[in-house]
């Protein structure tokens, strides 16, 4: 199932999107992902992404310290890139990344809250319709507990400067 595609035009796209491979740091939790989620292939390298000339756009989900490394590598072998925040763990690694962004001509976007995502407006025309009957509570979960591991990004929380976030 492609989750980020819908046939009723939740993005109204002027093109198809493939959902061709899905990078992660463990093989067998990224091909049971890249099956859950209608991903083509999968893959523990992202370098694998960046050498795949098939591929013109990737988007940058990975740890915050592998951001700039790799936004930078996309953006140099001529993909587009989309990277959440933050875009680096400092301000002169964010500054290299719009330095190449700004040489290269490709389309790139950093990734911070939902609130102009299409899904949202959806989800509030859904309750304003009556189509999820009466709401009387919701509970929601941002789980992010990986951020408060410094080995798995980098940093703590915090990290030991001004981060770009």
């Amino acid at each position: 199932m492609n989750w980020h595609v819908r046939k009723d035009g939740i993005y109204d796209l002027s093109c198809d999107i493939v959902l061709d491979t899905v990078v992660g740091t463990d093989l067998a939790k990224s091909e049971a992902f890249a099956r859950h989620m209608g991903f083509r292939r999968y893959s523990t390298e992202w370098a694998s992404v960046i050498e795949d000339a098939s591929i013109g756009i990737v988007a940058i989900t990975m740890t915050n310290a592998s951001h700039a490394e790799i936004a930078i590598a996309a953006l140099q072998a001529g993909k587009h890139c989309y990277c959440e925040k933050p875009m680096a763990v400092s301000i002169r690694r964010a500054g290299e990344m719009v330095d190449v962004a700004e040489r290269s001509g490709l389309v790139t976007q950093v990734g911070f809250n939902c609130i102009k995502n299409p899904a949202l407006s959806l989800a509030r025309q859904m309750i304003v319709e009556g189509e999820l009957g009466s709401i009387t509570s919701f509970m929601g979960l941002h789980a992010e507990d990986y951020l408060s591991d410094p080995p798995c990004h980098g940093h703590g929380v915090l990290p030991p400067m001004t981060a770009v976030h």
